[in-house]
């Protein structure tokens, strides 16, 4: 049963509105004994040379090879920026995501800044880097 956001006591006494779906945007996986895992978010997608791009994995990929080096990804179909805070980095970024995701050299651009802007609660946000993509090259 799925019951939504509670926003006053009186929610709490209701029944299943939503049928069974309550649309978040997250994207889910769930394992054999049904415990389900966010893995991503449905606008952190790109169309990239007609392959779907998940942005939070290739965050995800690049923290994982270069030992927690902190990047965000952002983008719009046909070009990914991946923004880094390591200048010596950066290129070997760029090859290793083109090797891994076997996509072409030009999908990708990789910006180094200072740091990645974050919120008070620690969330990346996200607008702000896409602002910088003018700088993309």
């Amino acid at each position: 049963m799925i019951l939504g956001y509670a926003e006053c006591g009186e929610d709490l006494a209701k029944s299943d509105e939503r049928h069974g779906r309550l649309k978040t945007g997250d994207v889910a996986r769930f394992d054999e004994d049904g415990c389900f895992y966010i893995v991503g978010r449905k606008k952190r997608f790109l169309k990239i040379f007609g392959n779907r791009v998940n942005l939070d994995d290739i965050d995800r990929m690049v923290r994982e090879e270069f030992n927690g080096m902190d990047c965000a990804s952002a983008g719009r179909d046909d070009k990914l920026c991946l923004f880094v805070t390591r200048e010596e980095t950066a290129g070997p970024a760029r090859k290793f995501l083109e090797k891994k995701t076997g996509l072409n050299a030009a999908a990708f651009a990789v910006l180094t800044v200072p740091e990645i802007p974050r919120n008070d609660a620690g969330k990346i946000l996200y607008g702000e880097l896409e602002a910088r993509m003018g700088e993309m090259r």
